[in-house]
């Protein structure tokens, strides 16, 4: 008899407690980790509602900590610090940017590693870092809406990019 009242007190007492201390942390957490997309939801100069419905119907291509949203008119760009919207129809150009890591160990050439970049030039500059096959979809899609039409301009200027 005695157990189970023991039981309903601990239900109670600390089982209930416990519960609106985890969600309240759960809640803190949320917020502090949210800061980027509270940034966006604050910008007055796009439409959220218009955003909101270009991401869901958009195409995603995600890499580590960062990936890309292109949808029908917003692109949303985002990176461990920051969330980017992007209008389409600002975009200006779209370039591949590599940057080749060289590595050494004990003073000896051990070998080299790459790192893919797109870059899209719009109101700012941003850089995406995805991999070297998700750079070329993101250059392939973004160009159709870039204001710069002489593609192979731009194709002839990927490999002079490269950055020792």
């Amino acid at each position: 008899m005695l157990a189970g009242q023991l039981t309903v007190f601990g239900f109670f007492f600390y089982l209930i407690p416990g519960m609106f201390f985890m969600y309240f942390t759960y809640l803190s957490l949320e917020k502090y980790f949210a800061v980027p997309v509270k940034k966006l939801y604050k910008r007055r100069d796009i439409d959220i509602s218009e955003v909101v419905s270009s991401y869901e119907n958009g195409q995603f291509l995600t890499y580590k900590h960062s990936g890309i949203n292109i949808g029908r008119n917003y692109t949303i760009i985002y990176d461990k610090k920051d969330v980017n919207v992007i209008k389409n129809s600002d975009i200006q150009s779209v370039t591949r940017h590599i940057i080749r890591l060289k590595q050494y160990q004990n003073n000896l050439y051990a070998g080299e590693e790459y790192l893919h970049k797109a870059h899209i030039t719009a109101d700012k500059e941003y850089f995406i870092e995805l991999n070297e096959f998700q750079v070329e979809m993101v250059i392939n899609e973004l160009n159709k809406y870039s204001n710069n039409s002489n593609l192979t301009k731009i194709l002839e200027n990927y490999n002079n990019q490269i950055v020792t």
